[in-house]
């Protein structure tokens, strides 16, 4: 016999594997079927990372057209030390903004424009203002920087104090990137996990 031949031995256990593969793939199918019918608790539903990406890039670029336009605005239609001040002003404004951003029923101007909204990991209920300051201190601390220098300009050295805060505060927004892009079943990064809140779709 050739070894082209197949025997009927062959053919059979050849009948039983195809048989066999596609029962499982049939029950494979039905289960993910089953699984995509059922929907997916609030808790646990991790939003893409695009959509957070871009709620956080509509967020920040709210706060730096601010800040910028008071402190630009300020210096051509006032004085050189008016901009400094209105600069000093737009960045407590701003970091006010991003620490209570999410107060309103968990949502900020970023996250309501992409659906999303923060929640509790203790349940689906909104965050509140204390709650949303707790979550969001580390990247309202990228602002700290442009205070020291607007209201301790007297105080010596206070511009390399603001130097370091702010490359302090930049590395920290690094970090919490890192954490969310790292942590692929929830996203929390540590204002999520000092808060007790996480973000999901709205």
């Amino acid at each position: 016999m050739s070894n082209g031949e197949k025997t009927p031995e062959k053919t059979k256990g050849a009948k039983a594997v195809a048989e066999l593969g596609a029962k499982l793939g049939g029950k494979v199918k039905a289960l993910q079927d089953r699984l995509d019918k059922q929907p997916m608790p609030a808790a646990f539903n991790n939003p893409a990372l695009q959509n957070r990406a871009m709620a956080a890039l509509i967020d920040f670029f709210v706060v730096t057209v601010f800040f910028f336009a008071m402190a630009i605005l300020g210096g051509m239609i006032f004085s050189a030390r008016v901009g400094a001040m209105a600069q000093g002003i737009a960045a407590v404004v701003s970091a006010l903004y991003l620490l209570f951003k999410d107060g309103l029923e968990g949502r900020s101007l970023g996250k309501r424009l992409v659906g999303l909204k923060v929640i509790r990991t203790s349940g689906t209920s909104p965050v509140d203002f204390v709650t949303s300051a707790m979550r969001n201190w580390p990247i309202a601390a990228i602002f700290v920087g442009p205070m020291i220098n607007t209201f301790l300009g007297f105080v010596p050295f206070s511009g390399i104090l603001a130097m370091v805060v702010t490359g302090c505060a930049f590395g920290l927004q690094l970090y919490e990137i890192w954490r969310v892009v790292s942590d692929k079943e929830q996203g929390l990064r540590t204002g999520d996990v000092v808060a007790g809140t996480r973000v999901t779709e709205d």
